[in-house]
């Protein structure tokens, strides 16, 4: 069964998180992690959105 449509409302927050199966490790190295935060930049002018990153 597939999840229902998202609701998306303009201008609103989005919280997105990332987490590792059982609270392991996303990213094995540092240059993977930031060829992720370079993909979250590019899709963030692609598509105008705000990305605020808190550690």
């Amino acid at each position: 069964m597939s999840r229902p449509l998202r609701i998306e409302y303009e201008n609103a927050f989005y919280h997105v998180m990332n987490r590792g199966r059982g609270r392991e490790n996303t990213f094995l190295s540092d240059d993977s992690f930031k060829y992720f935060l370079y993909c979250i930049e590019q899709a963030s002018l692609r598509f105008n959105i705000e990305v605020h990153y808190i550690v």
